[in-house]
């Protein structure tokens, strides 16, 4: 399954690095790349676009206020803040420097999209509620993708079956790939 995901992401990157203009398709191969790469769930939603001075106005805040997403686009090295996660009372606020080619693909999409949150949710359109995508948002945005653009699942008796991955799902996916292998060795 990693694979057949992995396979969509190629897939987008060629239509998008061949100059499609569609946003939707943008803003799902950098999901799926954020997904792949760093094995965020539902934190994905709430991850926006900051300079290193908001950064550092946050850093002055009481911690507690400090409850952000961020990718901080610093001089001296783009880097995400991940404040609001499930785990947050444990560890704290986790710093993760951006490199290589996923640094690539975010500052390409943020030349497309610009500050602020990285993505917007069509599930809340409308005047009444804001576009800003939320962590159910997502779960739902990222199950009707895979509905639609995965293979079904094929049944015993024929009949086929719609994949419903969540964010947490294809995390799940990655993580198995890499390590599935070797816990069956274990558990033998």
């Amino acid at each position: 399954m990693a694979q057949i995901i992995n396979d969509k992401i190629n897939e987008y990157e060629k239509k998008i690095k061949g100059g499609s203009e569609d946003k939707d398709l943008l803003q799902r191969w950098l999901i799926l790349k954020i997904l792949r790469e760093f094995r965020f769930r539902n934190e994905t939603a709430s991850l926006e676009f900051v300079d290193k001075k908001t950064y550092d106005e946050e850093l002055e805040k009481d911690e507690k206020e400090r409850k952000r997403n961020l990718i901080v686009m610093s001089p001296d090295g783009w880097f995400i803040s991940k404040n609001k996660y499930k785990t947050d009372k444990v560890y704290g606020e986790v710093i993760i420097p951006l490199e290589g080619d996923i640094l690539n693909d975010i500052q390409f999409y943020h030349s497309k999209v610009g500050d602020g949150m990285l993505f917007k949710s069509s599930f809340q359109n409308g005047k009444k509620r804001k576009t800003i995508m939320t962590s159910n948002a997502l779960t739902k945005y990222m199950i009707k993708w895979s509905n639609k653009e995965l293979p079904p699942i094929i049944l015993e008796d024929g009949s086929q079956k719609p994949r419903n991955l969540s964010t947490t799902m294809i995390v799940k996916v990655y993580e198995s790939s890499e390590h599935g292998a070797s816990k069956k060795k274990i558990i033998k």
